[in-house]
């Protein structure tokens, strides 16, 4: 009666608690399932790795554009519209002095070849002129001698 009929054919208390470790699969420990995850996730770290490069790389450019950007703001309050105006009148009239001077140093270069040429022909007028003038040289006398 008691326990003459077995349905499953245990035959002791080990050999239950072996069958029920077969039926449910064994509970891991702490590292063992971290190490499963961590191979799990193996695939996926390199990727996230660079996605946060990315996004660093991406933060700091907006910091630096937006301090350049601060840079420029500041300069041109600094500036003002006055400033820059004032500066191009600056520039307009080095331009125009600029000009004048290149024009001017045009002028004294031709006057002065125009002298130069005016020197020369004074030179060979010069030579002209002095040249009929020339007299032979006056014979030498002879000395008269002295009596003493």
């Amino acid at each position: 009666m008691f326990g003459s009929k077995r349905k499953r054919g245990v035959k002791s208390v080990e050999e239950f608690l072996k069958s029920q470790e077969i039926e449910s699969p064994p509970v891991e420990t702490s590292a063992a399932s971290m190490e499963t995850g961590v191979v799990r996730l193996r695939p996926f770290i390199a990727p996230v790795i660079e996605v946060l490069v990315v996004l660093a790389l991406l933060f700091a450019a907006f910091a630096k554009i937006s301090s350049l950007e601060s840079d420029v703001s500041q300069l041109r309050s600094q500036l003002g519209e006055g400033g820059l105006q004032a500066l191009r009148a600056q520039v307009a009239a080095l331009d125009g002095k600029v000009e004048k001077s290149s024009g001017e140093t045009a002028q004294l270069r031709n006057e002065v070849t125009q002298l130069e040429k005016e020197l020369e022909a004074a030179k060979t007028q010069t030579k002209k002129t002095r040249a009929p003038a020339k007299r032979p040289p006056a014979q030498k006398k002879k000395p008269v001698k002295r009596r003493t």
